[in-house]
């Protein structure tokens, strides 16, 4: 029961069905429902114990990351923003929590990712226009977190290699089909989108799956027969934009984010331990790190557009160094575990093996 309502909060929390049915928002739905789960997670008598949730790695590194977003509500000069940020990232813990109690076996943490790419199918079949018109750039109208094309880009490029590892472990004909088509319409969204950082997102993705694969020509094939679809699909104006990867020098886009990420620099050396304060990132290049090459240009107030520099200039250096140890320390755990199956000879270690790679 418990695991089915944790399946319904991703379900709430990715779709947002509060959008078209208003009553969800008018109960808070949002809210109360994933506070009963973790409630209920917490105090189950889950095979995980709590123990063994807090006293992990992961725990540990999300007790780092609110030590320096406390610091941040207590130094930043809007304390509603740094606020705001800290009570999302708590929110995000508690999904952390729930996931590690509920999602306690290998066909849990599959149904988890079923529900994922159920999601995103949703939110496309709801916003067709995002494949069926590629031409023109589009977004979630229900103005989730995945609202912006390149958020919903870097959702996909998490997803699709999770979505490979459920069709390479599906055990039916018919499931392995769902899979195909959904991998297939999630890499369709990203062309849609016309996100530079989600194609190379992808295209990093699956040479990583490629390298570490065993059936390298198979792989191969696979890969050239996307390409091949993204060819066709693709309209020419989704080639003009990616080309413009190598002529970022006059990319109108491509010189705000450069600029964004100078000021980010600057902010982390005007405010080494601390950083700017989370959520602060735009106003404080609008008021105090603006360039000077910009002055007396009426540009917008720019965020990062960017995990890296968002982080080193709103949260300073330890933000930063942050960032890069949990990306470290998480592929040094999967990729342990990875090994480990890879050497051990029982056929049901198969699975884990292709999960560890995919995530």
């Amino acid at each position: 029961m418990i695991y089915k309502l944790a399946l319904f909060t991703f379900f709430l929390e990715y779709v947002r069905p509060g959008f078209y049915f208003p009553f969800i928002y008018t109960i808070k739905l949002n809210t109360i429902l994933p506070l009963i789960v973790l409630v209920l997670s917490v105090f189950s008598g889950s095979d995980v114990t709590n123990k063994e949730v807090f006293g992990s790695t992961q725990s540990k590194i999300f007790g780092v990351f609110f030590l320096l977003l406390a610091g941040s509500v207590v130094t930043a000069d809007v304390f509603t923003y740094s606020w705001d940020k800290f009570l999302s990232v708590l929110g995000y813990f508690f999904l952390f929590i729930i996931i590690c109690k509920e999602m306690n076996t290998l066909n849990k943490i599959k149904g988890l990712i079923f529900v994922l790419v159920v999601c995103h199918v949703i939110l496309v079949a709801l916003n067709l226009e995002i494949i069926l018109n590629p031409e023109t750039r589009s977004g979630i109208e229900s103005a989730t977190f995945l609202g912006d094309g390149n958020d919903l880009s870097l959702s996909i490029g998490i997803l699709v290699p999770l979505c490979i590892f459920l069709y390479r472990d599906a055990s039916s004909v018919v499931k392995k089909y769902i899979y195909l088509v959904s991998i297939v319409v999630l890499c369709m969204v990203v062309i849609g989108t016309s996100s530079r950082g989600g194609a190379l997102a992808l295209i990093g993705c699956f040479l990583y799956m490629w390298w570490h694969g065993k059936k390298k020509i198979y792989g191969l094939f696979v890969m050239g027969v996307l390409a091949v679809g993204v060819m066709i699909y693709a309209p020419p104006t989704y080639f003009q934009r990616i080309e413009t990867i190598k002529d970022y020098q006059t990319e109108g886009s491509a010189q705000g984010r450069i600029t964004a990420w100078k000021a980010a620099g600057r902010m982390a050396v005007a405010n080494p331990v601390f950083g700017v304060g989370s959520g602060h990132f735009s106003v404080k290049f609008g008021t105090e790190f603006w360039p000077e090459e910009y002055e007396g240009y009426n540009i917008p107030w720019l965020t990062a557009h960017s995990m890296y520099f968002l982080a080193l200039g709103e949260l300073g250096f330890p933000g930063i160094i942050w960032l890069f140890f949990i990306l470290y320390t998480n592929y040094k755990i999967t990729a342990k575990i990875r090994r480990e199956t890879l050497h051990d000879s029982r056929e049901r270690m198969v699975p884990f093996a292709r999960m560890s790679l995919a995530l």
